[in-house]
């Protein structure tokens, strides 16, 4: 329940269509690990989190939506 909660029904999780811009830097994150085990969650927390001026969580992706588009879409 708690991985529901944390991949869908969490109102911080960014659900609409990635840019352009989060298309390149996932793309450039993904080439640096091409010899071993992508660090999903890593990237999701350093590259993918919007945060306002007090540190809080605005919007997010998570590391399981990162997975998802780029072995569904961009890895072919």
């Amino acid at each position: 329940c708690s991985e529901r909660y944390k991949n869908h029904l969490d109102p911080t999780v960014k659900k609409d269509a990635f840019t352009e811009e989060e298309e390149a830097l996932l793309s450039a994150k993904i080439a640096e690990y091409q010899q071993g085990t992508i660090p999903w969650a890593t990237i999701a927390e350093d590259f993918f989190t919007t945060r306002d001026s007090a540190g809080i969580i605005i919007e997010r992706r998570t590391d399981l939506r990162l997975k998802n588009f780029w072995n569904s879409v961009k890895k072919m």
